[in-house]
C-alpha cells in the first residue's frame, strides 16, 4: 500500500532528515513502479520515457563537423539546419527492454548488466573458464557502476533540501502524481463533445494558444539610434552561454551542450552570425519557431482547454542571441534609471525577495503608528498574450531603446509560428501575431518595460 502525502510526518526533526528524504524517494518510486506497468497516461511521464530511452551522443564527431560547417561560408538560414542535421546524424537512441528501472539507473549500469547477462549465458553453455572470468569482471563493473550511480543520485536527492524551491517542486511532483488518475486528460470537450483523437486534440491546443481575435491597429515608429547598438563582442557571446541552462532544446535539436563545447574560434563563427543578425534585423524563421507542451494547471478541470497552460521549446540559438540583447537593454534601463523604483522582479537585486521586505516594512511602520496600511493585490489575465506589441515597442523608443536593437525586438515579436506536442502527436504550424511568446528570454524584461507607467494610472 503506497504512501500518501498526508501521512508523512511535515513536523521534521532536525537529526532525520535523511528519513524524511527516504520516504519521499520511497513514495516517488512506489509510484513509478505503478505507473510502469499501467501505461495509459494522456502524455506519459518524463521520467518513465528517460528509464526507457537512453542518448549516446558522439560529441568529439559533432563538434568536428560543426566547426566544419561554421568555418564555411554558409548562409544564415542554412547555418539552424545544417548544425541541426550534424547533432542528428551523431546522436543514437538506445531503447531499453520494458523494465521498472530505478531512477537512478544509467547507460552505463545497462551495458554493464547486459554484458555480465551475456557471458554468463555463453561460460554456462560453453564450459569456458575465459568467459567465466569475464562474466565476474562485468559483474564486479556492473556492482561498482550500480554504487556510484545510486550514491550520486542520493546525494542530488539529499541537496534538493538546500534550495526550496527545488524541494517544493519535488513535494508538489509526488502529491500530484499521488492524487490524480492516470487516464484524466485522454478526453477533451470542445463544442459539448468529447474528442479523443491526438491530432485533433493537438490542433485544438494549438487554435486556443494561437488566437488571433484582438487586433491591434499599428502605428509609426522613429526607431532612431543609440549607443545600444554597438557590434557584439565575443565576451558577450561567452557570458550568454555560461548563463543558459542545459535544459529541452527547440524544434532544431541543438542544446546549450553544444554551444559550451565550442572552441575560441567557433565562438568567433558565432559571434559574426549573430552580428549579421543584428546588422540586418533579420530574424531566422527557426528562431521564431517554438513547440508548446501544454501542462495541466492544478486542481481544473483537465477534459477544458482552458484548463492547460503552455511551456514552450525554443531554439537555443534565439535564447544566445536574446540573453546579448537582455544584457545590453537591462545595463541602460538600469544606469539611465529608466525604471521606477517601485518595479521589482526580473531585475538585478530587484527580486520578489526585495517586494515582500518593501511590503513587511510598510506594515510594520504602518502598525507602530497605528494607522491602517491598505494593500491592492492583481492578477492579469493572461498577462503576456495581452501585450499590444505597436504600443511595446512605442514605450522601448521612449525609454531611449533605440536603433537596431528595437527593429529586432519588433521582427522578433511580429510573425511567430508554433506547433503543439501533445500525446506524441505534432499539430500544425500555426501564425500568431499577438503579446509575447511564452518562455523566451526576452519576454520579462520587455513586460518590465510595458507596465513601466502602470503606477502612473492610479
Amino acid at each position: 500500500m503506497p504512501l500518501t502525502l498526508d501521512q508523512l510526518p511535515f513536523s521534521i526533526s532536525p537529526f532525520a532528515p535523511h528519513l524524511f528524504l527516504m520516504l519521499l524517494i520511497a513514495m516517488l518510486r512506489n509510484r513509478i513502479l505503478k505507473v510502469t506497468t499501467t501505461l495509459l497516461s494522456a502524455h506519459g511521464r518524463f521520467w518513465i520515457t528517460l528509464q526507457k530511452k537512453k542518448k549516446s551522443i558522439d560529441w568529439n564527431r559533432i563538434m568536428s563537423n560543426s566547426a566544419t560547417v561554421l568555418t564555411t561560408n554558409t548562409r544564415l538560414n542554412a547555418l539552424t539546419s545544417k548544425i541541426s542535421e550534424v547533432i542528428r546524424d551523431n546522436t543514437k537512441i538506445i531503447t531499453l527492454p520494458a523494465k521498472n528501472y530505478p531512477p537512478w539507473w544509467n547507460l552505463s549500469c545497462h551495458n554493464f548488466q547486459k554484458l555480465k547477462i551475456l557471458f554468463r549465458k555463453r561460460a554456462l553453455r560453453l564450459i569456458s573458464e575465459s568467459d567465466w572470468m569475464k562474466h565476474k569482471k562485468y559483474a564486479a563493473k556492473l556492482r561498482f557502476h550500480i554504487k556510484k550511480a545510486s550514491r550520486n543520485y542520493w546525494d542530488k536527492i539529499c541537496n534538493i533540501t538546500k534550495n526550496p524551491r527545488m524541494f517544493y517542486s519535488m513535494l508538489n511532483r509526488i502529491y500530484n502524481h499521488t492524487n490524480q488518475e492516470i487516464n484524466t486528460v485522454n478526453l477533451i470537450l470542445h463544442n459539448n463533445q468529447y474528442i479523443s483523437n491526438p491530432v485533433q486534440q493537438s490542433n485544438l491546443f494549438a487554435d486556443f494558444f494561437s488566437d488571433n481575435s484582438m487586433k491591434h491597429e499599428p502605428i509609426p515608429l522613429d526607431y532612431c539610434d543609440s549607443h545600444l547598438n554597438i557590434p557584439i563582442h565575443l565576451q558577450e557571446v561567452r557570458q550568454a552561454i555560461q548563463k543558459t541552462r542545459n535544459s529541452t532544446p527547440g524544434a532544431d535539436g541543438i542544446t546549450a551542450n553544444w554551444f559550451k563545447r565550442l572552441s575560441n574560434t567557433d565562438l568567433t563563427c558565432i559571434t559574426s552570425f549573430f552580428q549579421e543578425v543584428f546588422t540586418t534585423s533579420y530574424i531566422p524563421e527557426e528562431w521564431k519557431h517554438s513547440i508548446l507542451v501544454p501542462i495541466p494547471k492544478p486542481k481544473k478541470d483537465k477534459t477544458k482547454i482552458n484548463s492547460y497552460r503552455p511551456i514552450a521549446l525554443t531554439s537555443v540559438f534565439s535564447k544566445v542571441f536574446e540573453r546579448i540583447l537582455i544584457q545590453r537593454i537591462t545595463h541602460h534601463l538600469l544606469t539611465e534609471k529608466k525604471i521606477p523604483p517601485s518595479v521589482n522582479g526580473f531585475l538585478p537585486l530587484r527580486d520578489n525577495q526585495l517586494a515582500v521586505y518593501k511590503i513587511h516594512t510598510a506594515i510594520s511602520e504602518a502598525h507602530s503608528h497605528k494607522k491602517y496600511f491598505i494593500g491592492i493585490s492583481l492578477d492579469i489575465k493572461s498577462a503576456y498574450d495581452t501585450v499590444y506589441i505597436y504600443g511595446l515597442i512605442f514605450k522601448c523608443l521612449q525609454l531611449g531603446i533605440m536603433g537596431n536593437i528595437t527593429k529586432i525586438l519588433h521582427n522578433f515579436l511580429q510573425n511567430r509560428t508554433l506547433q503543439v506536442h501533445w500525446r506524441n502527436s505534432l499539430s500544425g504550424t500555426k501564425l500568431v501575431q499577438k503579446g509575447l511568446p511564452q518562455c523566451s528570454v526576452v519576454s520579462p524584461i520587455l513586460f518590465v518595460c510595458f507596465l513601466t507607467d502602470f503606477s502612473e494610472t492610479f
